[in-house]
């Protein structure tokens, strides 16, 4: 496809703007809203990436492809949208009563609120109440970024380098969907520039980098996707190269776990573990610590045994807190 595409010339000439661009001046980039209303950081929780024509691939789903391909499972698919991690706030369990979304400290609600809707990717003047299972979806975030943080950096940073050094050969292309429906092929010069600028251009999804001002402040915004057939050629020609520092393939073949579960169970399966684990319990069943530490030890996060417990748990189970007559 990529054969197809006409040449981008770039640089082009980036005017600041709040307005849209007149008649007479046409769109380059995709249609989405100008000025200060295009999101600066595709990556950040909620953000949607906008529609993407027929043998694109945008940014994020590209940025994945190549990291998985190179790291194999390693990769957690955290990586690019990781910034760095939050001071620690109250856990779910000082801040709601039991397992209900009832809270019993306003004051360690208070405390860590902000860090759960910037976790969650939610605005801050968001006005209703935060449930449980929000807080304990952030907390499950906070942990995993807290426990692989570093790791998360070492991999960006290499998916980054590998995306930089295939666009500069032409092994990766780049491509501009004009508003008419046009395609233009970004040219290998445009990425003969500071890696830096590179992780600019995937983390703002455009091209407008002048002066590090964010590319929210020009119009026409640059956005940019990555040619699908060259992509896939890339990513397995890297599955099976050699690691450079081992000899070894770079795609590791995912080990399998001594844990019956992982994130990527499906609720069907979960869900007959904890119908069984329902069907032999104590009278007066389990609390909730008990039910996510036996989900710890198959391999289920705490998020999800809490949506368990929510859909499947008998109603005579007392709640954590309760006391029994």
């Amino acid at each position: 496809m990529a054969d197809e595409i006409k040449d981008f010339h770039f640089p082009v000439r980036l005017e600041r703007c709040t307005s849209p661009p007149p008649p007479d001046r046409p769109l380059v980039g995709f249609p989405l809203p100008l000025g200060p209303q295009l999101q600066t950081d595709i990556w950040a929780p909620g953000t949607k990436e906008p529609f993407v024509a027929h043998g694109l691939i945008g940014i994020r789903d590209a940025f994945e492809e190549v990291g998985k391909a190179r790291f194999g499972s390693e990769w957690l698919g955290h990586e690019g949208a990781y910034r760095g991690n939050l001071p620690p706030f109250p856990r779910p369990s000082v801040v709601f009563d039991g397992d209900t979304d009832v809270v019993a400290d306003v004051e360690a609600y208070r405390r860590g609120r902000e860090h759960v809707l910037a976790l969650l990717g939610h605005p801050t003047d968001r006005t209703s109440t935060l449930s449980n299972s929000e807080w304990c979806e952030a907390t499950d975030r906070w942990q995993l970024f807290e426990t692989y943080g570093p790791s998360l950096v070492r991999r960006r940073e290499g998916t980054i380098d590998l995306i930089h050094r295939a666009l500069a050969d032409g092994e990766l292309v780049a491509v501009i969907c004009r508003a008419d429906g046009e395609l233009l092929r970004v040219k290998e010069t445009a990425w003969n520039c500071d890696r830096s600028i590179v992780w600019k251009r995937l983390k703002c999804g455009s091209l407008a980098d002048v002066d590090g001002t964010p590319a929210a402040a020009f119009c026409p915004p640059i956005t940019f996707f990555f040619d699908g057939k060259t992509l896939k050629n890339f990513s397995a020609a890297l599955a099976e190269a050699p690691d450079t520092a081992t000899g070894k393939k770079s795609q590791k073949p995912a080990e399998k776990s001594e844990l019956p579960y992982n994130r990527s169970s499906k609720w069907e399966e979960i869900e007959e573990w904890y119908k069984e684990r329902v069907s032999t319990a104590p009278p007066g069943g389990y609390t909730r610590e008990q039910d996510e530490e036996a989900g710890r030890k198959v391999g289920i996060g705490r998020y999800r045994v809490r949506q368990l417990r929510d859909a499947l748990k008998p109603d005579d189970w007392r709640q954590r807190g309760q006391k029994t007559k």
